[in-house]
This record gives C-alpha cells, sequence and structure tokens, in this order.
C-alpha cells in the first residue's frame, strides 16, 4: 500500500478521476514452518503473527470527512493554502471556495508522483469539470482559471 503523502491543496484532490488503488498485498513465498519475510499482515497460517512489519496505514487528515462533493470542506478564500493534507489511497477529497463572475483562480496539488499519482479536478456547483491536472509527474495544476459565473467551485 503506498505511504501516505503530505501535500499542498487548494480544491479538489482526486475528485471523481480517483485516487489510486493500493497495490495488492503480496503472498508468502516460501514453504517453510515459519514465515521468513516482512510481509504484514501475517500471511501464512502460522499462529501468532510472526511477520516484522506492522501493516501500513494511513491516517485522515483534518478536514476529513469531505469524500464527495456534497460534503466538500469550505475554503474561506480563493487565496488560500491549504498544508499538511494526506492522501489515501480510495479517499477522494472535496474542498470547495465560493468565487464571483469573472474571479481567476488556480487551483494546485504539490506531490511527489513517486510516491502516487495524483489528480486534481476544478468542478462547478453542477458538477461539471472546469479544468483539470491529471499528469503522471510530481504535483498538478489547473492553470488559472476565469469563472463566467458566481457560485461554489
Amino acid at each position: 500500500m503506498p505511504s501516505p503523502r503530505a501535500l499542498v491543496l487548494l480544491l479538489v484532490l482526486c475528485g471523481v478521476l480517483g485516487c489510486p488503488e493500493p497495490d495488492p498485498e503480496p503472498s508468502d513465498d516460501d514453504d517453510d514452518a515459519t514465515d521468513d519475510d516482512d510481509i504484514a499482515p501475517d500471511d501464512d497460517d502460522i499462529a501468532p503473527d510472526d511477520d516484522d512489519d506492522a501493516a501500513p496505514t494511513c491516517a485522515d487528515d483534518v478536514y476529513e470527512d469531505n469524500d464527495n462533493g456534497a460534503e466538500p470542506t469550505t475554503l474561506a478564500t480563493s487565496s488560500s493554502t491549504t498544508t499538511g493534507l494526506t492522501a489515501c489511497p480510495g479517499d477522494d477529497d472535496y474542498f470547495e471556495v465560493f468565487l464571483e463572475f469573472g474571479d481567476t483562480i488556480t487551483a494546485d496539488i504539490l506531490f511527489a508522483n513517486a510516491d502516487g499519482n495524483l489528480d486534481l479536478g476544478l468542478l462547478d456547483e453542477a458538477g461539471n469539470f472546469v479544468a483539470s491536472g491529471t499528469s503522471t509527474t510530481d504535483n498538478e495544476s489547473t492553470g488559472a482559471v476565469t469563472v463566467t459565473a458566481a457560485g461554489n467551485y
């Protein structure tokens, strides 16, 4: 499972584009009576658990539960930067900010792609994509977007 990643995020983290799914857990690769690998959780029939590592966990950040567009975390202003976020596999995160007609916004997420690929989407109030960042490299950006209607994005 990929490790949790610290991010700088402005709006929609993963959105309906989805986050990466965790890699399947490898299985015990030997027939020895004792498990001699570092796979966790215990992957053999020997009791008690004789693996060396605890299963990796991904702790929610302080903005949970913002896992869908119906319950986004509201950001105070469009010029805010939010840091210290965690992206857990399979856990999309939504943020919103109110914009006036003609406002310009750039949404960015900063991360290392080596830790797992993330995608970014900017949606209007109806849930339509206005802009997105979906590369397979470090970081994503919507670029500068001038909105054509007031509302929550």
